[in-house]
């Protein structure tokens, strides 16, 4: 694994919710993260690390937090129930050049706490197809 893992290309059209600004389209997910993810939500990655170019290609949500270019990714896996929560930082053209968009952490999550994000958090972006 190099340092640059590209995990995949995100829309800007659809991420623009979080900053007009964004530089790049390319998604990093970079190995001090992988390690982060490992250590703190244990055996996500390796179970799930699967869905995370869907999750950042066809969000279900995009929710705010409280620091600047950076959201929750929310996706729900209706096959098989599985929902996740991704927190994604967005390269704009304020940021050092070298930097691309990158995954900071990603999670498995319960259905309880996925509806608790969606119930008690700003809505950035929902999906079309989500009623």
């Amino acid at each position: 694994m190099n340092d640059l893992n590209v995990i995949c290309r995100l829309d800007k059209s659809i991420y623009s919710c979080i900053s007009k600004d964004i530089v790049s389209e390319i998604v990093i997910l970079n190995p001090e993260r992988i390690s982060h993810i490992q250590s703190h939500h244990p055996k996500d990655y390796e179970r799930y690390n699967q869905y995370i170019p869907a999750i950042i290609e066809q969000p279900d949500y995009i929710i705010e937090t409280d620091r600047k270019n950076t959201a929750f990714v929310l996706k729900e896996f209706s096959e098989d129930g599985h929902q996740f929560r991704l927190i994604l930082r967005l390269h704009t053209a304020a940021d050092d050049p070298k930097l691309q968009n990158s995954i900071i952490t990603f999670q498995y999550i319960r259905p309880k706490e996925y509806q608790r994000l969606i119930k008690n958090k700003k809505i950035l972006y929902k999906c079309p197809e989500i009623c």
